[in-house]
């Protein structure tokens, strides 16, 4: 299991739940601690399995599988056991709406798209709204900063190759970036 985080009790207290559960595989486990209220649980290989290369594609895949970082010990158990997390119920993001997500990291603007898919900065504006209520993230500067530390945590995150992925028991990273809650 690979535990990512700057919070030395949840990292202690993650590790002493898996102690309890060894007969759960949590070999290729990634725990992804960004320093908001939430955190990411997935397997190694998922990215990879659905072709994700990138620290923004990966942001949106894995929402689906955060969760409140002050659940009951019970929950994260229960994730730990192989259970799919979803415990915020996200429904899945529109093409318009990653595409609204993709214009407020900067990968183009905004009026030049709008120009490009035919409609105007008023439904930009709500397709970023949705979008962002989706995510489960409060403005734009939480978003920004919840990518910079994917983007900073990358290469923990996605191993290039199986090997890589083969972590031991518990490898613990810590993430060197902290997420502003604006």
């Amino acid at each position: 299991m690979r535990i990512i985080s700057n919070d030395n009790y949840f990292i202690g207290g993650l590790k002493a739940i898996a102690e309890e559960m060894s007969a759960v595989n949590t070999r290729h486990l990634v725990i992804f601690d960004t320093g908001l209220r939430s955190a990411y649980i997935f397997d190694s290989g998922e990215l990879r399995r659905n072709r994700i290369f990138d620290p923004y594609s990966a942001l949106l895949h894995c929402r689906s599988f955060y969760f409140n970082r002050d659940v009951p010990l019970e929950t994260y158990a229960y994730y730990l056991a192989g259970h799919r997390v979803n415990a915020l119920g996200r429904s899945r993001l529109t093409e318009r709406e990653e595409w609204a997500i993709r214009v407020m990291c900067g990968e183009s603007d905004a009026d030049d798209m709008a120009e490009l898919l035919c409609f105007n900065r008023k439904t930009y504006s709500s397709h970023k709204v949705k979008a962002l209520r989706k995510l489960g993230i409060r403005n734009a500067l939480t978003l920004n900063s919840l990518l910079r530390v994917w983007k900073n945590n990358w290469p923990a995150l996605c191993p290039k190759t199986q090997r890589e992925g083969d972590f031991s028991r518990y490898s613990v990273v810590n993430a060197t970036s902290q997420v502003s809650n604006a």
